[in-house]
């Protein structure tokens, strides 16, 4: 190839990067990262039952699918109550004016809880893992979530956060949408 061939190779290439050479954004910003996580627990927490399978229409059109099962396990004095909600979107359409999400395919949502009793509540563990398929605007992408809750125990009340990473981004966010899921 000749010099004269390798910078025409070159041109074309930053043309069809975008002009500049550098790609434009597609990711989710931050907010938008957070809507989207705050939209799917809203949403397992109206449509989950446990043990149970639920499918219900999305306000703009497709649907979504919360798969809930529930566990015990007693050792000695200890019991344990894990629940877990498989979440799957499949064309759904949510958000308002100002921002419309299509949330479909990825591999979906794990939300898991494990509560530990030792004569009262004594730990409460939970984590997302998995990801969902989005469009917004003209960007689309998948947002993977990696997310641990971390609970506090008080007198009268249960409050915590959840950390991790949320579609590339390292976040802290209330927990109070993950607390809220029913555990029976």
């Amino acid at each position: 190839m000749t010099l004269r061939s390798t910078f025409g190779v070159t041109v074309i290439a930053l043309s069809l990067a975008g002009c500049d050479g550098v790609e434009p954004e597609s990711g989710l910003t931050r907010e938008e990262a957070e809507a989207l996580f705050n939209w799917a627990m809203v949403k397992s927490n109206a449509m989950s039952r446990v043990p149970d399978t639920v499918v219900v229409g999305c306000p703009g059109d497709g649907e979504w699918e919360v798969v809930a099962t529930q566990a015990r396990s007693e050792r000695g004095d200890t019991v344990e109550h894990t629940t877990i909600y498989e979440i799957r979107p499949r064309a759904c359409i949510i958000g308002g004016t100002a921002r419309r999400f299509t949330v479909d395919g990825g591999s979906g949502l794990r939300v898991e809880r494990v509560l530990t009793f030792v004569d009262d509540l004594t730990e409460f563990t939970g984590t997302v893992s998995g990801d969902l398929g989005w469009t917004l605007d003209q960007r689309q992408g998948v947002c993977a979530m990696d997310l641990v809750l971390e609970v506090e125990i008080g007198e009268s009340e249960v409050g915590g956060v959840v950390r991790g990473v949320l579609c590339e981004h390292d976040v802290v966010l209330d927990g109070s949408l993950v607390l809220r899921l029913r555990f029976w």
